[in-house]
């Protein structure tokens, strides 16, 4: 497929690295961007980017591909433009808000023409693929524990105040559960359906926002007897990993450190040992929805995965607030 024309429909931070990585790919490639609500700025003129009055104006453009980053809040809405005009979509994560209608995701899903993906970035890690071959050879036995942990220091996300930014605000689709739901579907995807049997979420005070940044939850699968899933963004440093632990050894992806190393009775084996490259990611994941229109295999997440994230951040959501 073709990719000399990109629509960006919210080009804020996130869209910018879109951007970025669509370039990686063609650097000749033309930029066309849509603003969800008027925003005062040159960044259209000083970056060279066509800039959209409307999303009639923007679809008569004939891009090659629309990514959609504006706040999940209003994905719902902004999707329903596209789905039948058989352009590929890459849609950020989570899909939408918990006070999204799920039967109408799962309506639209079936209608759709066009091929989507959802943001879920990590896939596309070198360590992800390993650990998921891992798992279907059966590589360390039967699983007894999960650990899926994501501590981060929000002020560092993004150079303006992030008190006022998405990530800080319950009403437009932040909070932490949605926010670092990138665990939710590494979970997903790793280990199946999940049963949540006990989660607590709250506001440590640290941070000064409306939302709750911090998640403690407990749950299993059938490909795993017991899963943690510790999720924050009031930790001062950051740290990540991912430890899976089986009858016949263990696996510990340190996702910041860009390392996996599997243990068992033969020794310690370091798989991979390379600090993470965001951009590459990003990069893969645009050339995955471009091969994913040609019928290609595709490691990415589906529409139809990313529905069960968003009813998995609805169920936790619901269970936290009883």
């Amino acid at each position: 497929m073709k990719f000399e024309k990109l629509l960006v429909y919210g080009p804020g931070s996130i869209g910018l690295k879109h951007i970025n990585a669509g370039k990686k790919i063609n650097r000749f490639l033309k930029i066309g961007v849509l603003r969800s609500r008027e925003i005062n700025g040159d960044d259209s003129e000083k970056n060279n980017w066509l800039e959209f009055k409307s999303i009639r104006e923007a679809i008569s453009w004939s891009p090659d591909l629309i990514i959609i980053s504006t706040p999940a809040n209003l994905h719902l809405s902004h999707i329903k433009e596209f789905l039948l005009l058989n352009i590929p979509i890459l849609l950020e994560k989570p899909i939408g808000c918990e006070q999204d209608n799920l039967e109408e995701w799962i309506s639209l899903n079936k209608k759709k023409t066009s091929t989507i993906s959802v943001g879920y970035q990590l896939r596309f890690d070198p360590c992800y693929s390993i650990i998921s071959d891992i798992l279907k050879k059966n590589g360390i036995g039967e699983i007894f524990s999960s650990h899926f942990f994501c501590g981060s220091w929000l002020p560092n996300w993004r150079e303006k105040d992030y008190r006022r930014t998405v990530s800080a605000s319950n009403e437009l689709g932040g909070g932490v559960v949605s926010e670092l739901s990138h665990e939710l579907d590494l979970c997903l995807s790793l280990l199946g359906p999940i049963n949540v049997e006990w989660c607590k979420k709250n506001n440590s005070g640290i941070l000064d926002i409306n939302c709750d940044d911090n998640l403690h939850l407990v749950a299993s699968s059938n490909k795993s007897s017991k899963i943690i899933i510790d999720l924050d963004f009031c930790t001062f440093s950051e740290r990540r990993f991912i430890l899976m632990r089986g009858i016949k050894g263990e696996i510990l992806w340190d996702i910041t450190k860009g390392k996996l190393i599997k243990k068992d009775d033969k020794g310690t084996q370091i798989l991979k040992n390379s600090s993470r490259d965001s951009q590459l990611m990003l990069v893969n994941q645009i050339k995955d929805i471009i091969n994913k229109t040609n019928s290609s295999e595709s490691i990415g997440c589906s529409l139809t995965e990313g529905i069960s994230v968003l009813e998995l951040i609805k169920l936790i959501n619901n269970k936290c607030n009883l």
